[in-house]
C-alpha cells in the first residue's frame, strides 16, 4: 500500500472515530506518525482527502455490483449484495452520517452522489423488473408503486446509519442485520406467493 492510500485508510478510521468537524489533517498526520507537511504533500486540504475517500467508496460499490451480479437476480443474491453494501457503508460511516454537510461543503460530492444514485436506481429498477419476469416479485406491481418502492429503498439504504447513530446505536454486525431485515421487509409485500430465493 502506497503512502497516499495509507493516508486514506488512516483518514477513514479517524473520521469515523472523531467526526468531520473535529478532524484536521494534523490529527491524521499525528495518527500516522508523520509531519503535517509530509501529509500536505499528498493532500493539501481535509476536503481533498474526503473527496478521495468518497470516490473510493463509489468505486467499491461499483466493483461490488460487477462481481455480485454476473447472472440473473435472485432473492438470495439480493440479500448477499445488501449485506455487502451495508458493510461498505459501515466502513465509511462518517460519510453517511454527514452526507448533507459534506455535499454542501464539497460540491463534487453532491454532484457525484446524484449521478451515482441515478445509476443505482436504474440498476435497481432493472432488478425488480427481472424479478417480476421470473415470478419472484408480483407482476401486479405498477410503475407508480415501483417508483415509490425505489424511493423508499434508497432513503433507507443511504440514511439508515444516521438514524442508527442517533436512535438505536447498534454496532457491528448487529446493526447490519437489523437494518438489512428492515430493508427486506419493504420488499415483502411484493414477493409473489411461493417465490424462491
Amino acid at each position: 500500500m502506497n503512502k497516499k492510500q495509507q493516508i486514506i485508510e488512516t483518514s477513514i478510521a479517524v473520521f469515523n472515530e472523531m467526526g468531520i468537524r473535529n478532524t484536521t489533517t494534523r490529527h491524521i498526520a499525528d495518527r500516522m506518525g508523520m509531519s503535517a507537511g509530509n501529509l500536505h504533500y499528498h493532500f493539501k486540504h481535509t476536503e481533498d482527502i474526503i473527496l478521495q475517500i468518497f470516490q473510493q467508496l463509489i468505486q467499491e460499490f461499483d466493483e461490488m455490483m460487477k462481481v455480485e451480479h454476473p447472472g440473473p437476480w435472485t432473492l438470495k443474491i439480493l440479500e448477499d449484495s445488501l449485506a455487502k453494501s451495508f458493510a461498505i457503508q459501515q466502513r465509511y460511516k462518517f460519510v453517511f452520517i454527514n452526507f448533507v454537510e459534506l455535499g454542501k461543503w464539497i460540491p463534487q460530492i453532491a454532484e457525484s452522489y446524484r449521478e451515482n444514485i441515478q445509476k443505482r436506481q436504474i440498476q435497481f429498477r432493472r432488478m425488480i423488473v427481472q424479478l417480476q419476469e421470473d415470478g419472484t416479485i408480483a407482476a401486479s406491481l405498477s410503475s407508480e408503486e415501483l417508483e415509490i418502492l425505489v424511493n423508499q429503498i434508497f432513503i433507507l439504504a443511504d440514511f439508515w446509519i444516521s438514524f442508527n447513530e442517533l436512535v438505536n446505536q447498534l454496532t457491528g454486525q448487529s446493526a447490519v442485520d437489523h437494518y438489512q431485515a428492515i430493508f427486506l421487509r419493504l420488499l415483502q409485500p411484493y414477493i409473489a406467493t411461493g417465490a424462491k430465493g
